[in-house]
């Protein structure tokens, strides 16, 4: 069941179901707060927080079948070269700069490899994602133009900004 064309969406749904968007698998697993009320069902995803869905237009698909994707395209990507799993993925981009620096060793969301050097990151493309030290700046040159201000400091603990210029 690697293929989304292939899921079943589902007809109806029920107060407490954990459903999936297939058209935003990033956004993971939600529970339905509502029951339907004609075609419109609020959802609460843990990684977006709370949605209206339309069930004609978002095609919801149950935990099962969110857990068959998930796995299908987590063992898709095995062996794959860098290029092979960026194209299964959505885009990487943060929303957020705020991020915290992890104490212990994890794999980076961008490059898989494993350091101790990695920061997470709660609001992205992908929901939650680390990215190690390595990718950092680069992946916040892509979602924002430039390096968060810490990268361009100056030796002495002052910004550019607040240099006398005489």
């Amino acid at each position: 069941m690697a293929n989304k064309s292939q899921a079943r969406a589902l007809k109806s749904v029920s107060k407490g179901d954990q459903v999936a968007n297939l058209k935003r698998l990033e956004w993971g697993l939600g529970t339905v707060t509502s029951s339907t009320v004609g075609e419109v069902v609020e959802v609460f995803f843990a990684r977006v927080g709370p949605k209206r869905l339309s069930l004609s237009v978002a095609r919801l698909i149950s935990q099962a079948e969110y857990n068959r994707l998930t796995a299908a395209v987590k063992s898709s990507q095995k062996g794959k070269s860098e290029e092979g799993r960026r194209a299964v993925l959505p885009k990487l981009r943060l929303h957020s700069r705020r991020g915290r620096r992890l104490p212990e060793q994890n794999e980076c969301n961008n490059c898989g490899e494993t350091s101790s050097g990695v920061f997470e990151y709660s609001k992205s493309t992908r929901g939650v994602v680390r990215i190690c030290s390595k990718c950092k700046p680069e992946m916040l040159t892509k979602s924002f133009g430039h390096a968060d201000a810490q990268d361009i400091a100056i030796p002495g603990g002052r910004m550019e900004s607040n240099r006398r210029r005489h």
